[in-house]
């Protein structure tokens, strides 16, 4: 056998086995049920997460409380495991969606 025969592990193995976090790995879109749960957890601790001050003691308080909210969110048992920075990732989404609804329906409404 010659080396162009060879496949290596890496190139071998499929995506169908491997779970949702983490690189290269299909993505798995969040359920309803899991947006809601994320949204309720966000809320809770949306005063640390928002908070616009960028000190050293702000940011490891952030740091905590996306831990916190990451641990909360999979510890349910009728979720996908996610990664923090997949939930940040949302949260930056959920915003964007909701300021793209709002400019929306204040056109609307100006507009009849």
């Amino acid at each position: 056998m010659d080396e162009s025969e060879v496949i290596s592990d890496s190139e071998n193995t499929s995506n169908s086995d491997q779970g949702p976090i983490g690189r290269g790995r299909s993505r798995i879109s969040f359920s309803a049920y899991e947006i809601s749960l994320f949204v309720n957890l966000v809320e809770a601790k949306k005063t640390v997460i928002e908070n616009k001050r960028s000190d050293f003691m702000t940011q490891g308080k952030k740091q905590q409380a996306w831990v916190s909210l990451t641990n909360d969110f999979n510890s349910s048992s009728d979720v996908r495991k996610r990664t923090m920075k997949q939930l940040q990732k949302k949260w930056d989404n959920v915003k964007t969606t909701a300021k793209k609804d709002v400019i929306t329906c204040s056109y609307s409404a100006f507009i009849n």
